[in-house]
C-alpha cells in the first residue's frame, strides 16, 4: 500500500468540504482542522537585525539508531524525528530555549556546539550565530532507503510556514530544515513517498510561489514524490505598511474606547486620536466599547462610513482614516491638555501610561489629560504623566526625547502645565 502524507484541508475547497462536515482527499488522505485557514498567530513588529541558528542531530535519522525531537522557544526550530537539521533565522540578543524529546526506544546523550551536558533543556543567546548539535541514543524505526527533502525560504523578504503534517514543520523564522522520506523500492517496484506541503504567510507578509515542486494543486499545496533527494523552496514577500487613523469625536458628550484586532490601536477614554502602521491588504477589526451611559452613535470615514455596529472592518487597501462618534455623559476634564506620543527608529516596542497605550505597530497617540488648575498664587499644576518604554525583541531599550525626567528606570516624566509632546525610540540592535 503506498504511503500519502496527511494535511488538515485548507484552500477554499478544503474549507468549504469542511463546513459540511466531510473530508476531502487530494493526492492523500487530508483531515479537516479548525485551524483550516491558516496556522499562524499574529506576531508583533518583525525585527531585520536577526543570527542564524543551526541544529543538527546525530546519528543519522536514517540509521534505525536513536532518534528524537529537538523544539525551540520562541519558534524558529521544530526538528522532529526524521529531521536532520534545522535553520532559525532568531531576534539577536534572545536567549532561546532548546527542548530535547527522545522517541520511543531512544535516550538522549548529550549536547555539543554552543550547549553542553545532558539535561533534556539547555538555553543559547542568540549574540552571534550558533550552531548546536544534538545526540540521541538506543534504537528507532528504520527509514526504508532514506531519501532528505530540504525546505527553504529561499530569497523571501516575508515570513511564513511550511508543514507535512506530522513530519517536518518549518516555522515562520525557520529558514531552511531537512527531513528524511522512504526513497523508491526498486526490489518492489514501488515509487518513493509522496510528500505534500502547505504554506501559510506570517502577518505583514504574502506567499509568492513554490519553488521545486512536482506539482502545486489549485489549492495551492506543493506535491513532490521522494524518487531522489529533493529541495522545495516557498518565498514570502514582505507587506508595505499602510498608515490607519482612528479619531474619537464629541469627547464631550461620551465616553468610549476604540481597540483592534491585530493589535496597533488602543485609544482608551481620554484618548482623541490614535495612528498605527498596518500592512497593505489586511483586514483590521476595530470595536468600539461605549463607557457607562453611552452610546456609539456611528462610525465615520472609509470601509466603517455611517456604520452603527460596535464592530466594523477596514480592509488596507491604502491610506484609512476613521472616527468613531460616541454619546452620552461623561467626566470632563477642564483645562484639558493634550499628551502626543509619536514613535521613531528601526526597531519596534511599546509604551504605556495611565489612560494611555501604544503597541508595537503604533505609531502615534493623543490623550487628554489635566492641565494646571486654580488662580495664582494658588495654582496646581497639571498631572505628572509617567511613561514606560518596552523594546520588542531584537531592539535596544527606549530613548525619549521630550521628558522633563527620565528615572533609573528609564521611565520618562512629563508634567501636563501645556500641551506636550514625547518621543519614544525603538532602534534594532546591530
Amino acid at each position: 500500500m503506498r504511503y500519502f502524507d496527511v494535511v488538515p484541508c485548507l484552500g477554499s475547497v478544503g474549507r468549504e468540504s469542511c463546513k459540511r462536515g466531510s473530508n476531502v482527499r487530494r493526492h492523500g488522505i487530508v483531515i479537516c482542522a479548525a485551524t483550516a485557514a491558516a496556522f499562524l498567530a499574529a506576531p508583533v513588529g518583525q525585527a531585520t537585525a536577526n543570527q542564524v541558528l543551526t541544529l543538527t542531530k546525530s546519528p543519522s535519522v536514517s540509521s534505525g539508531e536513536g532518534a528524537g525531537s529537538v523544539s525551540s522557544k520562541p519558534k524558529g526550530i521544530k526538528c522532529g524525528a526524521t529531521c536532520s537539521k534545522a535553520v532559525a533565522s532568531l531576534y539577536k540578543g534572545a536567549n532561546v530555549g532548546l527542548t530535547a524529546k527522545p522517541s520511543t526506544g531512544s535516550t538522549f546523550v548529550e549536547w555539543t556546539g554552543a550547549c553542553s551536558g545532558s539535561a533534556l533543556t539547555c538555553t543559547v543567546k542568540i549574540d552571534e550565530a550558533k550552531e548546536v548539535g544534538a545526540v540521541f541514543g538506543g534504537v528507532s524505526r528504520e527509514i526504508l532507503n532514506p531519501t532528505a527533502l530540504t525546505v527553504t525560504k529561499g530569497e523571501s523578504t516575508g515570513r511564513g510556514a511550511v508543514k507535512v503534517y506530522g513530519s517536518l514543520d518549518c516555522e515562520a523564522d525557520c529558514t531552511e530544515t531537512t527531513v528524511y522520506y522512504p526513497g523508491p523500492n526498486v526490489e518492489k517496484g514501488k515509487p518513493g513517498r509522496t510528500v505534500i506541503l502547505e504554506q501559510a504567510p506570517a502577518f505583514g507578509s504574502e506567499f509568492a510561489g513554490w519553488e521545486g515542486c512536482d506539482e502545486v494543486t489549485e489549492t495551492g499545496y506543493c506535491v513532490v514524490t521522494m524518487e531522489s533527494a529533493r529541495t522545495v523552496a516557498a518565498e514570502y514577500a514582505a507587506l508595505p505598511n499602510v498608515d490607519l487613523t482612528v479619531a474619537k469625536s464629541a469627547y464631550a458628550n461620551g465616553a468610549g474606547k476604540v481597540i483592534s484586532k491585530p493589535k496597533g490601536i488602543n485609544c482608551a477614554t481620554t484618548c482623541t486620536t490614535q495612528s498605527a502602521d498596518m500592512p497593505e491588504g489586511v483586514s483590521v477589526t476595530l470595536t468600539a466599547k461605549p463607557g457607562k451611559e453611552t452610546e456609539l452613535v456611528e462610525w465615520q470615514g472609509g470601509d466603517c462610513d455611517e456604520g452603527k455596529s460596535l464592530v466594523c472592518t477596514v480592509t488596507m487597501e491604502e491610506a484609512e482614516e476613521v472616527t468613531a462618534v460616541f454619546e452620552g455623559p461623561v467626566r470632563k476634564i477642564e483645562p484639558a491638555e493634550t499628551l502626543t506620543l509619536a514613535k521613531a527608529g528601526s526597531g519596534f516596542g511599546t509604551v504605556k501610561a495611565a489612560g494611555l497605550a501604544c503597541e508595537a505597530l503604533c505609531t502615534s497617540v493623543s490623550v487628554l489629560y489635566q492641565g494646571p488648575m486654580g488662580i495664582e498664587p494658588k495654582i496646581k499644576p497639571g498631572k505628572t504623566v509617567i511613561l514606560k518604554g518596552a523594546p520588542a525583541p531584537g531592539s535596544k531599550a527606549v530613548e525619549w526625547s521630550g521628558c522633563d525626567s527620565i528615572d533609573e528606570e528609564g521611565n520618562c516624566a512629563v508634567t501636563m502645565s501645556s500641551s506636550r509632546e514625547v518621543t519614544a525610540a525603538f532602534d534594532e540592535l546591530e
